[in-house]
């Protein structure tokens, strides 16, 4: 292993347990697959990442070892240093499609040999994990699958030969489309679209956006009165509003002389101090 890999599986691991320490929001997408594990980063992991990620890729020499060693291949960290306000995820249906006749053609060769690996990787794991299989058997059908495999790069040889005489060739996984988690987060302003990873933790760097103080809205609640609720108003005629309403330290002075009156006649200390407490609340 070179001091490159050495380097990214211990920052890997390190990344794993700090994660640890947070709890994610798995979104379940398809329940054929694993949910995606998205967090939101406050200030501490936000710089701690970041730290890591610098460690990292302060070691590696050019955009090869990046491509190949980056913090980018251990988690989808969407906006370090630079804080998100506001956020949603939602779910979309995804899939491609490649029409273009040599862009298809330069591809034949790389789409049969991930789905050749695909499907052996799949039916031997399939047929290991059965382990009441007798060994004859579980030989025979190896075999099944590798001559499946061989068919198939006779196609792909055909194809290639008779490319320029077919009428119509494409590139497309819609048959087996799935449902995939995007991300719509905002960044100094601008609205920004990604995906969840399915195979990487997710984490976007997060806060809560507070009121701003001294706008607009803080400088009219200042002068406003409130008239009932969330109803506020500014009027050069609020005096008139003490005509319809009786003057509350009024009540108030009232209600508290009538309470001491009783009070001479009773010993309720603690019913008194929660009557105080309401005077309180009440001016």
């Amino acid at each position: 292993m070179s001091l490159k890999q050495t380097k990214f599986e211990d920052i890997k691991q390190r990344v794993v347990a700090l994660l640890s320490f947070y709890s994610p929001e798995k979104i379940t997408v398809d329940e054929n697959m694993k949910p995606f594990m998205f967090y939101l980063a406050d200030l501490d992991l936000n710089n701690q990442l970041n730290n890591l990620r610098f460690e990292l890729e302060s070691t590696l020499d050019d955009e090869l070892d990046l491509k190949k060693y980056g913090f980018h291949k251990i988690v989808k960290f969407y906006n370090p240093g630079v804080v998100s306000t506001s956020f949603f995820y939602y779910f979309e249906t995804k899939w491609k499609q490649v029409n273009d006749p040599q862009k298809v053609k330069n591809r034949l060769e790389e789409e049969y040999t991930v789905w050749a690996n695909s499907y052996k990787a799949h039916s031997f794991e399939q047929l290991d994990r059965n382990s009441s299989l007798d060994a004859e058997f579980l030989s025979i059908q190896k075999s099944l699958i590798n001559k499946k495999i061989a068919e198939k790069r006779k196609i792909l040889l055909w194809l290639q030969n008779n490319f320029d005489s077919l009428d119509d060739i494409r590139v497309c996984s819609k048959e087996r489309a799935n449902d995939y988690g995007s991300l719509r987060y905002e960044l100094d302003g601008k609205r920004i679209t990604a995906h969840l990873s399915s195979k990487l933790p997710s984490v976007l760097y997060y806060e809560k956006q507070e009121y701003r103080k001294n706008n607009k809205v803080d400088m009219f609640l200042a002068e406003a009165k409130n008239a009932f609720g969330d109803v506020y108003f500014i009027s050069s005629k609020a005096d008139e509003i003490l005509e319809l309403t009786p003057d509350k330290q009024l009540i108030t002075n009232k209600i508290k002389t009538e309470f001491e009156k009783i009070m001479r006649h009773s010993n309720l200390v603690s019913d008194e101090k929660r009557f105080l407490d309401y005077l309180k609340s009440y001016n």
